[in-house]
C-alpha cells in the first residue's frame, strides 16, 4: 500500500506549493491569460492553497480543470454566442475575487 503523506505547511508541501505555483504564474503570463499583478495574485493563492496540504493540492487541479474547461473550444462557443471572450487577460482583482468563492 502506497501513502502519501503531506502536512499541512509541512517542508513538502512548501516545496510542492513553491514549484506549482511558480510555474504556473509563469506559464499564465507567458500566455497573457493573466497580468503580472494577476500571476503575483495567483501565486499567493496558489501557494497557500497547495501549502495547506493535498486537499489544497486537488483543489489547486480543480481550479486549473476549470481553467483548461473555459479555454476548450472557444472558437465553437464565439461562433454560438458573440458575448465569448476571444482574449481576456484577468489581472489580480479578478483572480482574488474567483478565489473568495
Amino acid at each position: 500500500e502506497i501513502q502519501v503523506q503531506m502536512d499541512p505547511f509541512g517542508s513538502r508541501a512548501l516545496i510542492t506549493a513553491s514549484v506549482f505555483s511558480t510555474l504556473l504564474a509563469l506559464r499564465a503570463v507567458k500566455k497573457k491569460s493573466l497580468t503580472p499583478a494577476g500571476a503575483l495574485a495567483g501565486f499567493a493563492v496558489g501557494f497557500t492553497l497547495v501549502a495547506t496540504g493535498l486537499r489544497g493540492l486537488t483543489l489547486f487541479f480543480f481550479y486549473q480543470l476549470g481553467s483548461w474547461a473555459t479555454k476548450y473550444k472557444t472558437s465553437v462557443k464565439a461562433a454560438l454566442d458573440e458575448t465569448v471572450a476571444t482574449a481576456s487577460v484577468r489581472g489580480s482583482s479578478q483572480v482574488l475575487a474567483v478565489s473568495v468563492l
